[in-house]
């Protein structure tokens, strides 16, 4: 594998690094979206793309560069999980209140006005059939304007577009009655080399039948140069509420009015197909799953709030190894980021695998190749759960590794993010196109936010 320079790289993050726009109806198009999405490593020919790879992990570096280490790796309270910081007392009442379900095993009684609903996710695939990116979309004022939308677990915020750029589609909001300005200034960077910035407006927001009025979102009119080349969806950020720029998320706002039959939403990914993807809300679909739903705590968080959970194994072709690290799911990442020392721990239990010493070199990433005949069996194990997920093979081979033709590129790569957090991981869709997963808000047996896992149904 070869890159001329770190140069490259920088240049690499800063055109493919994009976060993703809002697209109008009636006739919301499939967008070709690149950047740090769940898109495709593999080029048509099955060749590893180096530099889309270099630069998303230079960007997942960045992004999560800000985290602290915690003096403990203990799961949240509900009281420490930030929802009274970023929800108000209100929402403390919603989930304490006993007209709300604590678990979907709990035979409670949710409010007869609690509702769920449902939204079909559309995989874009590239020439060679690899996903590109899933897609919903969102329903914003009075009357409706429907935009095509990004749901990235790895950030709190939610923004579209208000100005025209390059034919892309976007919000007017001269066209909505239930509009309303701040004088708040909203700026949002994913990377130094690509950010967003407007105002603070609110509006009616509806997905899937779910309404929150006046709810708070970032009307960007400025975009880094590094969109120019892009036509791109609006993000709506599903992360944990604290550290929010835009106020209370569009999701905490649906618990705090109660709106949900259960504090949770799902993702489910479809394969081989364009459609059957979705992402619910408020409802545990039982079609896309098999077994039972396995719960995992959130881990403590000195500041921002991420679904961050605690990998404790990993299971190589047999061999059990003991990996205990912390991981934050982000549905807007493409690979399995590790931290070196564990990476090397996994590639030792794949024979015939290697380091390419030239990425080793070009922002302290490490790559590995594997050969391509074989199929490693991986599998992920994760606190307080018994459920091993398994590694599907076609994600985790990535292409052929560039001038080799019988070597291939691993998903798992070794990359130390900036900062003190110590041993900590990003999940992409490598892993999560492998598992039904549930994000439950209060999914402990005290309250706490927790992930689940499922053996989702083909």
């Amino acid at each position: 594998m070869y890159l001329s320079s770190s140069t490259s790289l920088l240049l690499a993050a800063a055109l493919l690094a994009t976060p993703t726009h809002a697209v109008e109806i009636p006739d919301p198009k499939p967008l070709f979206l690149r950047g740090l999405t769940n898109g495709s490593l593999k080029r048509s020919d099955g060749s590893f793309n180096t530099v889309r790879a270099l630069g998303e992990v230079a960007v997942v570096q960045r992004k999560y560069a800000h985290l602290r280490k915690d003096s403990n790796s203990k799961a949240l309270s509900r009281r420490q999980a930030g929802l009274s910081d970023g929800l108000g007392q209100a929402l403390e009442d919603a989930i304490d209140s006993p007209t709300q379900t604590t678990r979907p095993t709990s035979g409670s009684t949710p409010s007869p006005t609690a509702k769920s609903g449902t939204q079909d996710l559309t995989d874009i695939t590239d020439q060679a059939g690899e996903s590109l990116e899933y897609y919903g979309s969102v329903s914003i004022g009075t009357p409706s304007q429907v935009l095509t939308i990004i749901f990235d677990t790895g950030s709190s915020d939610f923004w579209v577009p208000v100005v025209a750029r390059n034919e892309t589609s976007y919000f007017i909001t001269s066209k909505s009655s239930t509009y309303n300005s701040t004088d708040e200034v909203f700026n949002l960077g994913y990377d130094e080399a690509q950010t967003v910035s407007g105002k603070l407006i609110t509006d009616t927001v509806t997905i899937s039948g779910l309404t929150v009025e006046k709810q708070a979102f970032g009307a960007v009119d400025s975009l880094s140069a590094s969109f120019d080349h892009e036509k791109v969806a609006g993000v709506m950020g599903l992360g944990l509420p604290a550290g929010t720029l835009a106020g209370t998320p569009f999701f905490s706002n649906l618990i705090k009015q109660g709106a949900l039959e259960e504090n949770l939403f799902t993702m489910y990914h479809a394969r081989g197909t364009t459609q059957g993807s979705e992402i619910s809300f408020g409802t545990i679909p039982s079609e896309h799953y098999m077994g039972d739903v396995g719960y995992t705590p959130v881990v403590e968080q000195d500041t921002e709030k991420y679904w961050l959970i605690k990998l404790t194994d990993t299971t190589v072709g047999g061999t059990k190894l003991e990996t205990s690290v912390d991981v934050i799911l982000d549905s807007r990442t493409t690979l399995i980021h590790l931290p070196k020392t564990t990476t090397r721990q996994i590639y030792a239990s794949i024979p015939g695998a290697e380091l390419d010493p030239v990425d080793t070199q070009v922002g302290g990433n490490e790559f590995w190749m594997f050969p391509c005949n074989s199929t490693p069996a991986i599998s992920f194990k994760w606190d307080q759960l018994d459920l091993e997920i398994n590694i599907d093979k076609e994600d985790f081979n990535t292409g052929v590794a560039p001038n080799q033709t019988e070597k291939c590129v691993g998903a798992i790569v070794g990359a130390d993010l900036t900062g003190s957090h110590g041993e900590l991981g990003v999940f992409g869709q490598a892993f999560l196109r492998n598992a039904f997963t549930v994000f439950h808000y209060n999914g402990t047996e005290d309250g706490a936010p927790a992930v689940g896992f499922a053996t989702p149904r083909a």
